[in-house]
Protein backbone atom coordinates (compact mmCIF):
# COMPACT_ATOMS: atom_id res chain seq x y z
CA UNK A 1 0.00 0.00 0.00
CA UNK A 2 1.40 3.00 -1.04
CA UNK A 3 1.06 6.48 1.20
CA UNK A 4 -0.06 9.70 -0.59
CA UNK A 5 2.17 11.72 -1.64
CA UNK A 6 0.95 15.82 -2.41
CA UNK A 7 3.04 16.88 -5.77
CA UNK A 8 5.81 18.62 -5.21
CA UNK A 9 5.81 20.68 -8.15
CA UNK A 10 3.48 22.33 -10.84
CA UNK A 11 5.24 20.20 -13.61
CA UNK A 12 4.68 16.90 -11.36
CA UNK A 13 0.99 18.33 -10.38
CA UNK A 14 -0.19 18.27 -14.20
CA UNK A 15 1.97 14.84 -15.25
CA UNK A 16 -0.77 13.56 -12.40
CA UNK A 17 -3.94 14.97 -13.68
CA UNK A 18 -2.98 13.90 -17.10
CA UNK A 19 -2.06 10.59 -15.98
CA UNK A 20 -5.37 10.01 -13.87
CA UNK A 21 -7.38 12.11 -17.34
CA UNK A 22 -6.05 9.33 -19.69
CA UNK A 23 -6.37 6.62 -17.68
CA UNK A 24 -10.07 6.96 -15.64
CA UNK A 25 -11.44 8.09 -19.19
CA UNK A 26 -10.26 5.60 -21.79
CA UNK A 27 -13.42 3.37 -21.25
CA UNK A 28 -16.21 6.78 -20.87
CA UNK A 29 -14.59 7.48 -23.94
CA UNK A 30 -14.77 4.41 -25.75
CA UNK A 31 -18.95 4.33 -24.94
CA UNK A 32 -19.39 8.29 -25.63
CA UNK A 33 -18.10 7.13 -29.43
CA UNK A 34 -20.01 3.94 -29.78
CA UNK A 35 -23.15 6.09 -28.22
CA UNK A 36 -22.87 8.65 -30.99
CA UNK A 37 -22.05 6.50 -34.07
CA UNK A 38 -25.24 4.66 -33.12
CA UNK A 39 -27.20 7.64 -32.94
CA UNK A 40 -25.79 9.26 -37.08
CA UNK A 41 -24.38 12.36 -35.54
CA UNK A 42 -21.15 12.84 -37.70
CA UNK A 43 -18.86 14.74 -35.59
CA UNK A 44 -16.61 15.52 -38.67
CA UNK A 45 -19.33 16.85 -40.72
CA UNK A 46 -20.16 19.43 -38.25
CA UNK A 47 -16.83 20.30 -37.37
CA UNK A 48 -16.43 21.26 -40.99
CA UNK A 49 -19.86 23.42 -40.82
CA UNK A 50 -18.56 25.15 -37.82
CA UNK A 51 -15.05 26.10 -39.24
CA UNK A 52 -16.48 27.03 -42.24
CA UNK A 53 -18.97 29.43 -40.64
CA UNK A 54 -16.04 30.86 -38.50
CA UNK A 55 -13.95 31.25 -41.18
CA UNK A 56 -17.19 33.36 -43.18
CA UNK A 57 -17.29 35.36 -39.72
CA UNK A 58 -13.27 36.18 -39.87
CA UNK A 59 -13.89 37.19 -43.75
CA UNK A 60 -16.75 39.54 -42.68
CA UNK A 61 -15.09 40.81 -40.07
CA UNK A 62 -11.54 41.52 -42.20
CA UNK A 63 -13.79 43.52 -44.85
CA UNK A 64 -15.42 45.30 -42.41
CA UNK A 65 -12.35 46.46 -40.88
CA UNK A 66 -10.96 47.30 -44.36
CA UNK A 67 -14.09 49.51 -44.99
CA UNK A 68 -13.62 51.31 -42.03
CA UNK A 69 -10.01 51.91 -42.77
CA UNK A 70 -10.35 53.18 -45.82
CA UNK A 71 -13.36 55.38 -44.63
CA UNK A 72 -11.05 56.80 -41.88
CA UNK A 73 -8.40 57.61 -45.03
CA UNK A 74 -10.77 58.97 -47.03
CA UNK A 75 -12.06 61.18 -44.12
CA UNK A 76 -8.30 62.07 -43.17
CA UNK A 77 -7.82 62.77 -46.31
CA UNK A 78 -10.66 65.52 -46.68
CA UNK A 79 -10.19 69.05 -45.95
CA UNK A 80 -13.63 69.29 -43.47
CA UNK A 81 -15.12 72.60 -43.43
CA UNK A 82 -18.65 72.24 -42.27
CA UNK A 83 -20.18 71.20 -38.75
CA UNK A 84 -20.98 67.46 -39.51
CA UNK A 85 -18.14 66.79 -41.68
CA UNK A 86 -15.65 67.93 -39.09
CA UNK A 87 -18.02 65.23 -36.50
CA UNK A 88 -17.47 62.97 -38.75
CA UNK A 89 -13.77 63.07 -39.16
CA UNK A 90 -12.97 63.70 -35.41
CA UNK A 91 -15.33 60.44 -34.67
CA UNK A 92 -13.31 58.82 -37.27
CA UNK A 93 -10.41 59.77 -35.74
CA UNK A 94 -11.28 58.61 -32.12
CA UNK A 95 -11.96 55.31 -33.65
CA UNK A 96 -8.99 54.99 -35.55
CA UNK A 97 -6.69 53.58 -33.46
CA UNK A 98 -9.07 50.45 -32.52
CA UNK A 99 -9.83 49.67 -36.41
CA UNK A 100 -8.32 45.80 -37.06
CA UNK A 101 -7.77 45.78 -32.89
CA UNK A 102 -11.83 45.31 -31.43
CA UNK A 103 -14.24 43.46 -33.73
CA UNK A 104 -16.57 45.47 -35.50
CA UNK A 105 -19.50 45.66 -32.94
CA UNK A 106 -16.97 47.21 -30.52
CA UNK A 107 -15.97 49.71 -33.29
CA UNK A 108 -20.19 50.90 -33.96
CA UNK A 109 -20.48 51.50 -30.13
CA UNK A 110 -17.26 53.38 -30.18
CA UNK A 111 -18.19 55.63 -32.94
CA UNK A 112 -21.62 56.00 -31.71
CA UNK A 113 -20.02 57.05 -28.29
CA UNK A 114 -17.32 59.67 -29.42
CA UNK A 115 -20.27 61.21 -31.64
CA UNK A 116 -22.53 61.68 -28.89
CA UNK A 117 -19.49 63.14 -27.29
CA UNK A 118 -18.98 65.49 -29.92
CA UNK A 119 -22.75 66.60 -29.67
CA UNK A 120 -23.62 66.75 -26.29
CA UNK A 121 -21.10 67.83 -24.99
CA UNK A 122 -21.32 71.77 -24.48
CA UNK A 123 -17.58 72.50 -25.09
CA UNK A 124 -16.77 69.81 -27.41
CA UNK A 125 -19.74 70.84 -29.45
CA UNK A 126 -18.65 74.91 -29.52
CA UNK A 127 -15.71 74.15 -30.52
CA UNK A 128 -16.66 72.12 -33.71
CA UNK A 129 -19.15 75.30 -34.46
CA UNK A 130 -16.29 77.67 -34.04
CA UNK A 131 -14.67 75.77 -36.33
CA UNK A 132 -17.36 75.38 -38.99
CA UNK A 133 -17.38 78.62 -38.85
CA UNK A 134 -15.34 80.34 -42.03
CA UNK A 135 -15.13 83.83 -40.56
CA UNK A 136 -11.57 84.55 -39.15
CA UNK A 137 -11.71 84.63 -35.42
CA UNK A 138 -9.41 85.41 -32.33
CA UNK A 139 -10.02 82.99 -29.19
CA UNK A 140 -9.28 83.31 -26.28
CA UNK A 141 -10.36 79.84 -24.51
CA UNK A 142 -13.83 78.83 -25.84
CA UNK A 143 -14.86 82.18 -26.22
CA UNK A 144 -14.70 83.76 -29.86
CA UNK A 145 -14.28 87.28 -31.25
CA UNK A 146 -14.59 89.35 -34.82
CA UNK A 147 -10.84 90.60 -35.00
CA UNK A 148 -11.68 94.31 -34.64
CA UNK A 149 -9.56 96.20 -37.45
CA UNK A 150 -9.54 99.21 -34.51
CA UNK A 151 -7.28 97.88 -32.38
CA UNK A 152 -3.20 97.92 -32.80
CA UNK A 153 -1.76 94.35 -33.10
CA UNK A 154 1.40 95.21 -30.97
CA UNK A 155 -0.34 96.95 -27.74
CA UNK A 156 -3.93 95.64 -27.59
CA UNK A 157 -5.26 99.74 -27.74
CA UNK A 158 -7.50 101.08 -30.18
CA UNK A 159 -5.98 103.34 -33.24
CA UNK A 160 -6.15 106.85 -32.82
CA UNK A 161 -7.82 108.18 -36.16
Amino acid sequence: MSIHRPPTSDSERLENLLAAWSTLDDDAREDDAAADAASGIDFDAWAGEIQAKVKAHAEAERRARAAAEEAARAAAAAKPTDYESLLRAEVDRAVAPYIGKAPPFVLRKLRELAERYWREHPTADRVLRMQAEKHNRIISGDVARVPDDTLDETTGRRKKG
